[in-house]
Protein backbone atom coordinates (compact mmCIF):
# COMPACT_ATOMS: atom_id res chain seq x y z
CA UNK A 1 0.00 0.00 0.00
CA UNK A 2 2.95 2.66 0.83
CA UNK A 3 5.02 1.72 -2.25
CA UNK A 4 1.70 2.91 -4.41
CA UNK A 5 1.60 6.05 -2.27
CA UNK A 6 -1.92 4.72 -1.51
CA UNK A 7 -1.52 6.48 2.06
CA UNK A 8 -4.98 6.94 3.23
CA UNK A 9 -5.56 3.22 2.89
CA UNK A 10 -2.31 2.88 4.31
CA UNK A 11 -3.43 4.46 7.92
CA UNK A 12 -6.72 2.44 7.68
CA UNK A 13 -4.68 -0.66 7.90
CA UNK A 14 -2.69 0.50 10.12
CA UNK A 15 -5.51 1.92 12.28
CA UNK A 16 -7.06 -1.40 12.19
CA UNK A 17 -3.56 -3.35 13.37
CA UNK A 18 -3.37 -0.93 16.23
CA UNK A 19 -7.30 -1.37 17.54
CA UNK A 20 -5.97 -5.12 17.58
CA UNK A 21 -2.75 -4.20 19.35
CA UNK A 22 -2.17 -0.94 20.46
CA UNK A 23 1.13 -1.64 21.36
CA UNK A 24 2.36 -2.70 17.57
CA UNK A 25 5.68 0.50 18.28
CA UNK A 26 6.91 -0.20 14.26
CA UNK A 27 2.71 0.69 13.27
CA UNK A 28 2.85 3.94 15.23
CA UNK A 29 5.99 4.92 14.13
CA UNK A 30 4.69 4.21 10.43
CA UNK A 31 1.18 5.96 11.29
CA UNK A 32 3.53 9.11 12.04
CA UNK A 33 5.82 8.63 8.71
CA UNK A 34 2.65 8.98 6.87
CA UNK A 35 0.99 11.87 8.34
CA UNK A 36 4.35 13.35 8.12
CA UNK A 37 3.77 12.98 4.44
CA UNK A 38 0.98 14.48 4.47
CA UNK A 39 1.60 17.24 6.32
CA UNK A 40 -0.27 16.74 9.39
CA UNK A 41 2.51 17.39 11.76
CA UNK A 42 0.21 17.40 14.85
CA UNK A 43 -1.08 14.25 14.11
CA UNK A 44 2.39 12.58 13.45
CA UNK A 45 3.84 13.61 16.68
CA UNK A 46 0.83 12.50 18.87
CA UNK A 47 1.27 8.80 16.83
CA UNK A 48 5.48 9.56 17.53
CA UNK A 49 4.50 9.34 20.96
CA UNK A 50 2.40 6.42 21.52
CA UNK A 51 5.79 4.52 19.02
CA UNK A 52 8.17 5.44 22.09
CA UNK A 53 6.11 4.59 24.48
CA UNK A 54 5.93 1.48 22.90
CA UNK A 55 9.43 1.14 22.16
CA UNK A 56 11.56 3.49 23.22
CA UNK A 57 14.49 3.10 20.64
CA UNK A 58 11.90 5.07 17.94
CA UNK A 59 12.62 8.18 19.81
CA UNK A 60 14.06 9.84 16.64
CA UNK A 61 10.38 9.43 15.02
CA UNK A 62 9.66 12.32 17.21
CA UNK A 63 12.16 15.10 15.48
CA UNK A 64 10.59 15.38 12.04
CA UNK A 65 7.11 16.84 13.26
CA UNK A 66 8.71 18.97 16.18
CA UNK A 67 11.03 20.67 13.81
CA UNK A 68 8.25 20.90 11.08
CA UNK A 69 6.15 23.05 14.56
CA UNK A 70 8.68 25.32 15.10
CA UNK A 71 9.53 23.40 18.16
CA UNK A 72 13.20 23.09 18.05
CA UNK A 73 14.64 23.58 21.05
CA UNK A 74 12.51 19.96 21.96
CA UNK A 75 13.34 18.82 18.39
CA UNK A 76 17.42 19.42 19.70
CA UNK A 77 16.62 17.74 23.21
CA UNK A 78 14.89 14.71 21.55
CA UNK A 79 18.33 14.40 19.45
CA UNK A 80 20.60 14.58 21.90
CA UNK A 81 18.85 12.54 24.23
CA UNK A 82 18.37 9.98 20.96
CA UNK A 83 22.19 10.12 20.44
CA UNK A 84 23.27 9.75 24.25
CA UNK A 85 20.56 6.83 24.16
CA UNK A 86 21.41 5.45 21.30
CA UNK A 87 25.06 6.45 20.83
CA UNK A 88 25.77 3.56 17.78
CA UNK A 89 23.10 4.81 16.12
CA UNK A 90 23.37 6.95 12.93
CA UNK A 91 19.68 7.45 12.53
CA UNK A 92 19.76 11.22 13.69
Amino acid sequence: ILADSDYDEALISLDKALQIDPHLGQAWYTKSEILMRQNKPELALQAADSAVACSPNLRSIRIKPLKQLHRYEEAMKEAELFVKTFPKNDVV
